[in-house]
C-alpha cells in the first residue's frame, strides 16, 4: 500500500515546479530597467573583448569597468583584484608586527637601568610574542 505523505510531497513538488516556470520571471529582484542595463553592460563586454586590439580575458575588463566607475563615482575608492588585496593584506599585516617590535623594544628599553637590561630590552623587542605567551603560561600555571 502506498503511503499518502508520498503522493503528497510529489504533488507538491510539481505544483511548485510549474509555479516557479510561470512566476519565476517576475520572482527576480530586478526591475525591467535593472535587466536591461544588466543587458547593455554585458553586450558592451563581449563587443570590448572581440574588437580588443591585444588578448585580454573577460575578467580584466570586467574588473577595468569597475575601476572606471569607482573612479567616476568616487576618486578615493579603488578596486581590487583578489591577488592585489592578497599582498596588501599580506604587506599591512607584517607592517602591524613590525610596529609592535618597535613598540615593544620602546616599552622594554625605558625600563631597563644597567648594561644587560638593555641588551634584555632588544632580546624582549625582538621576541615579544614569545616572551607574552611564556608570562601567560605562567601566570596560568601558578
Amino acid at each position: 500500500m502506498r503511503q499518502p505523505w508520498r503522493i503528497l510531497a510529489v504533488v507538491l513538488f510539481a505544483v511548485a515546479i510549474l509555479l516557479a516556470g510561470a512566476l519565476g520571471d517576475n520572482l527576480l529582484a530586478l526591475n525591467d530597467e535593472a535587466r536591461d542595463n544588466l543587458r547593455l553592460y554585458t553586450e558592451l563586454i563581449s563587443t570590448a573583448h572581440e574588437r580588443f586590439g591585444g588578448e585580454v580575458s573577460y575578467r580584466e575588463l570586467v574588473y577595468a569597468s569597475i575601476q572606471g566607475m569607482l573612479r567616476t563615482l568616487d576618486p578615493h575608492t579603488s578596486f581590487l583584484s583578489r591577488e592585489a588585496y592578497a599582498n596588501m593584506r599580506e604587506k599591512q599585516q607584517s607592517s602591524f608586527y613590525g610596529l609592535g617590535i618597535f613598540g615593544a623594544l620602546v616599552f622594554f628599553w625605558q625600563q631597563a637601568d644597567t648594561f644587560w637590561e638593555y641588551a634584555l630590552a632588544v632580546v624582549q623587542g625582538l621576541f615579544w610574542p614569545a616572551f607574552m605567551v611564556y608570562e601567560v603560561f605562567a601566570a596560568l600555571a601558578g
